[in-house]
């Protein structure tokens, strides 16, 4: 068995912090989510510009990820830029040349 820690007194959804198997003593002031066949959380989407967070469904004892908005790193900008660089390209293209013709 594994608890995981959780943040909040929410009653139907929770940030999980950490997970530890049971014999492990948990940090003071967590409080913990029982889950009998947990053996690792579901791998998350990857989505632009964001990141996911574990959340645990008190309810149905289920893991799942929300995602929020996070700052891009220099790649993604530069992949950003490039990208709406060409679509540039090809707008000015359509409308100097009209189009592919």
């Amino acid at each position: 068995m594994y608890i995981l820690t959780r943040e909040g007194d929410a009653q139907e959804k929770a940030l999980v912090l950490a997970a530890y198997h049971k014999d492990t003593p948990l940090p003071p002031g967590h409080q913990f989510i029982e889950f009998e066949n947990y053996e690792q959380p579901p791998i998350p989407e990857t989505r632009f510009g964001k990141e996911p967070v574990l959340y645990a469904n008190l309810v149905t004892k289920e893991l799942f990820y929300e995602y929020i908005d996070r700052s891009l790193t220099q790649d993604e900008e530069l992949q950003q830029l490039k990208e709406r660089q060409a679509l540039m390209y090809q707008a000015l293209d359509d409308l100097l040349l009209g189009g592919n013709q």
